[in-house]
């Protein structure tokens, strides 16, 4: 009897002087992503306005957390998600809009602790400008088609005057006295029937 007594006395003082292990102290990984729908996302540091950004969290122990959105060097933030729990060994996702190009900082909390638990740093900046449109090609100037130049055309009247004129001729060389003065008359009517005509 005096042997178990003792017996249970020695045990109870070796588990007092063996210190009972701590608990392991929870991990975290926590990161920001450019694309929310890759597979799978990928860490990054630089993030244009345009892309689909995303902050990832995953916990080995049940957390309640929160993310939270500043510009670099502030105290207050600009935005905070929703508080959430994140199961162990999950990966969480939460959507960031980020509009204006700047440096900017994500902070984790843990809601219950009330501790940060994890900060990651991040440029965002403005897409490049499109290219400009390519220049259309440079032809070669066209020579203006230039008509050929033909005869004037003589209209019938014309003709006609002209015709008169040369026979009126020919009579007042053949004439004499009276008759050519009266030939002569008709043609110098004929002459300015001639300018009227062409």
């Amino acid at each position: 009897m005096k042997r178990l007594i003792l017996g249970l006395v020695l045990a109870g003082l070796i588990a007092l002087a063996v210190p009972a292990s701590a608990p392991a102290a929870a991990s975290y990984t926590f990161f920001v992503g450019c694309d929310e729908a890759a597979e799978p996302p990928q860490p990054s540091h630089k993030c244009l306005t345009t892309d689909h950004m995303a902050a990832y969290f995953e916990a080995s122990e049940e957390t309640e957390y929160v993310v939270c959105v500043y510009e670099s060097g502030e105290v207050e933030p600009l935005d905070c998600s929703p508080e959430g729990v994140a199961e162990p060994d999950v990966l969480y996702q939460n959507e960031l809009t980020i509009e204006t190009p700047g440096s900017y900082e994500l902070a984790w909390f843990d809601v219950e602790a009330e501790a940060e638990i994890g900060e990651w740093d991040l440029d965002v900046e403005s897409p490049p400008p499109p290219p400009p449109p390519p220049s259309p090609p440079v032809l070669p100037a066209t020579p203006p088609v230039v008509a050929p130049i033909g005869p004037p055309a003589v209209n019938a009247s014309c003709l006609a005057a002209q015709k008169r004129v040369t026979g009126l001729k020919g009579r007042v060389k053949k004439a004499h006295g009276h008759r050519k003065a009266q030939l002569r008359a008709k043609l110098k009517k004929a002459r300015a029937a001639v300018k009227a005509a062409c």
